[in-house]
């Protein structure tokens, strides 16, 4: 009885510190104090659980808002049942909204850095900043959408029967030396991927949403944000791209970071793959810190 008055007493001061807000239309977590950040989770179906640990240092200096994305983590389904890049931008919006902050930074991996794009598009007055880590570089829909089936394939159709499987295929796809990555870091991922695979909604969510995206991606992105023929990326906002060399995911070979404007920056980590902020944990945070106090 002692035990479980303890577990209580300490379920009640996380949810109390982290600013939990679970099973609500969309799910986040809020922490740390200063100007804020919104991460934005990838997948596109993954949740925020792999990314609160390997970021949490950044709330030493700001305020941290990590959302599960519509009907992914704790966050419901849409009544509606419309789920795609655009309910994704809104939930960022009426998280923004409901905290009553001017503007936001974002910082968004993988497909959540395509989310964090299509919100600075639709709301670019609300931004101050963003920051794109390993984002996949949307050559034409086409060839992206065939990299991307290429991948699954190799995961295998069947995620949940084989899921552990399919484990050890993505952490060799996301991590190019494991050796480099803290063992915390690794439980998390590990967590968020096999929740991905049982999450609630996973089937209909997944049916939904890849219905919706060419809609949303037209509406988006009817020019493409990297253009194969100019090698470039072009964006009005202070803008920070990060890869990882090893990215099997990112099309990196696509474009060349000379080209880009004054206002967008590029780093790229020579020992990282998918996954930067746990590969090079330490020189990711300070990058991420130099970018966000610079005028």
């Amino acid at each position: 009885m002692q035990n479980l008055k303890i577990k209580l007493l300490l379920l009640f001061i996380i949810l109390t510190y982290f600013n939990v807000n679970l099973f609500s239309q969309i799910n986040y977590f809020s922490f740390g104090k200063g100007e804020a950040i919104f991460v934005i989770h990838g997948g596109p179906l993954f949740n925020s659980t792999y990314l609160i640990e390997p970021f949490s240092e950044l709330s030493l200096n700001y305020h941290l808002i990590f959302i599960d994305l519509p009907g992914r983590g704790a966050s419901i389904l849409p009544e509606d049942s419309i789920c795609g890049l655009n309910s994704d931008v809104e939930s960022i919006e009426k998280i923004r909204k409901k905290m009553n902050i001017d503007k936001i930074n974002l910082i968004g991996h993988s497909f959540g850095s395509i989310v964090s794009l299509a919100y600075s598009k639709k709301y670019s007055d609300k931004i101050n900043k963003i920051v794109l880590v390993s984002i996949p570089i949307e050559v034409n829909l086409e060839i992206f959408t065939q990299k991307q089936n290429d991948i699954l394939t190799k995961l295998s159709a069947d995620t949940i029967k084989n899921k552990y499987d399919n484990l050890k295929l993505l952490k060799k796809i996301n991590f190019h030396d494991t050796n480099l990555v803290n063992i915390k870091y690794l439980k998390a991922f590990e967590k968020s991927i096999l929740n991905h695979d049982t999450a609630r909604h996973f089937k209909t969510l997944n049916e939904l949403y890849f219905k919706n995206i060419e809609k949303d991606w037209d509406y988006y992105f009817n020019l493409p944000f990297f253009s194969i023929k100019y090698k470039t990326f072009e964006s009005e906002l202070k803008t920070l791209i990060i890869h990882g060399k090893h990215d099997e995911i990112a099309f990196i070979e696509y474009f060349d970071s000379s080209l880009f404007p004054k206002n967008v920056k590029y780093h790229l980590f020579e020992n990282s793959s998918h996954n930067p902020f746990y590969e090079e944990n330490k020189m990711f945070i300070k990058l991420i810190k130099d970018f966000f106090k610079q005028n």
